[in-house]
């Protein structure tokens, strides 16, 4: 039974402070490998949002999680009201939390979705047929290169900081250099077309507080 306050995690009320329920990592109470939870970390930390975070296991969720959003996480309780979807997690904390602003406009979040980085990414490092990894990488650094003429004459993809949009890149190549540098041996150290600039890219968004205040242990 894992407690919190001492009260066991899975009979908790809903909470009225802004509360992330999120996977677990494998001890089943410190912060699970989940790059949309690292999203809605991160969007939260550039908002300086104050938040408390509970890990929970398939077992330890809540009962309220369970019944009224089905489980999903990540999820965002705030006032006693749960956020699910990470996207839409991300659009409520800019409409409750408006400054800083971080909504990119329509335009550029559709190219920069359109480059396909993290299907790319996951497609890539999940596969276990070696006859096609050479395909999906091929596919993979398709996308970053993509990705790299969005960052073109850019610090981030929004400009001169940070937005919502990085915080849902910067995440998935959190995985793309840990998870896919592990399981595939690829990492953005490999990548040519357009490398310099992602590379320089990732090493500003990594050192962001609030991208390391979200990032789980590799």
């Amino acid at each position: 039974c894992v407690l919190l306050n001492g009260e066991p995690l899975a009979a908790m009320a809903k909470p009225t402070d802004t509360t992330l329920y999120c996977k677990a990592g494998p001890d089943g109470v410190s912060l699970g490998d989940c790059p949309f939870t690292h999203s809605v970390q991160m969007t939260l930390g550039l908002k300086s949002v104050a938040y408390e975070v509970v890990p929970c296991t398939q077992d330890t969720k809540p009962k309220w999680l369970i019944e009224e959003c089905g489980g999903k996480m990540p999820c965002v309780c705030h006032k006693g009201e749960a956020h699910v979807e990470t996207s839409e997690i991300m659009a409520w904390i800019e409409k409750e939390f408006p400054s800083p602003a971080l909504q990119p406009t329509e335009a550029l979040a559709l190219e920069v979705k359109a480059c396909g980085v993290f299907p790319a990414i996951a497609q890539f490092t999940k596969n276990k047929d070696a006859a096609k990894d050479l395909e999906l990488r091929s596919n993979l650094e398709a996308a970053l290169a993509s990705l790299a003429k969005a960052l073109e004459g850019k610090a981030f993809l929004q400009g001169d900081q940070p937005g919502l949009l990085d915080c849902d890149i910067l995440p998935k190549l959190h995985v793309l250099s840990h998870a896919t540098a592990h399981y595939k041996g690829f990492s953005l150290d490999d990548v040519k077309e357009g490398g310099e600039a992602l590379r320089a890219y990732w090493s500003r968004g990594s050192a962001l507080e609030a991208f390391q205040g979200g990032a789980y242990s590799k």
